[in-house]
């Protein structure tokens, strides 16, 4: 950490915009060099941090608080966003007597695609492991087996 701090940046790829789909919450990290106590999510007024919606439909819901340089702003997209609007975030950090440092992204709204799926299909992959019996120390796989062997109770 640095006194006075010397950058702050939200982390997300130089030039491209932070894509929302209707209705979705994002929380997107940023990073700086400034000590814990120049963000305070509670109180704002207090904070030498300013998250800023700019322009655009995103909406600000929260933050969490600034520990080891990193934060993460909570936003969220409307569900009734018509898609491709776009918007800016910006933050900026104020320093005492000195400029203010500051980043930027575009966001946008994107098409929220769905995953075209069968009915008789499940999502998630078949399984290809055989089952094994934890239980016995040579970890022999049961092909063909359709119960467990029994367990006796431990005297």
């Amino acid at each position: 950490m640095h006194e006075p701090p010397t950058y702050i940046r939200i982390v997300w790829e130089e030039g491209e915009p932070i894509d929302f789909y209707p209705s979705q919450r994002r929380y997107v990290r940023l990073e700086t060099d400034a000590n814990s106590n120049y963000y305070d999510p509670d109180n704002p007024t207090n904070s030498r941090i300013n998250i800023i919606i700019v322009q655009g439909p995103v909406m600000l819901k929260g933050s969490t608080p600034l520990r080891g340089g990193r934060m993460r702003a909570i936003l969220e997209l409307p569900d009734d966003t018509p898609v491709g609007a776009t918007g800016t975030l910006r933050v900026e950090l104020s320093r005492l007597g000195l400029p203010t440092l500051s980043d930027q992204r575009g966001s946008s709204c994107a098409k929220h695609l769905h995953p075209a799926q069968d009915a008789s299909r499940s999502a998630y992959p078949r399984s290809t492991r055989a089952l094994s019996n934890p239980m016995t120390s040579s970890g022999r796989h049961l092909a063909g087996r359709t119960t467990w062997p029994r367990l006796r109770p431990q005297p």
